[in-house]
């Protein structure tokens, strides 16, 4: 005895499968916001990090210059005998 399509649960129908599409393409859509979000805060930690690293380039070679010059100033006045 053969059953009819309405009674198989198995064939789905032109409406369960746009339905379906529906639920996946928003499904998609959610998923590709989050992962928006998720590579602009990344972005943004990454342009956070480049700032702190070159401030703390700056921070080195200021402290380099000061102690290649108090070296010069100590070297000169104890050179002249001052010290």
């Amino acid at each position: 005895m053969a059953r009819s399509p309405d009674h198989n649960p198995l064939s789905p129908t032109k409406e369960n499968r746009t339905d379906q599409n529906r639920r996946q393409a928003e499904t998609l859509r959610k998923l590709a916001i989050q992962l928006r979000h998720m590579g602009d805060r990344i972005n943004r930690r990454t342009v956070q990090e480049g700032l702190r690293q070159e401030g703390r380039v700056a921070l080195a070679r200021l402290a380099l210059f000061v102690f290649g010059r108090t070296q010069v100033l100590l070297r000169f006045l104890w050179n002249n005998r001052v010290l």
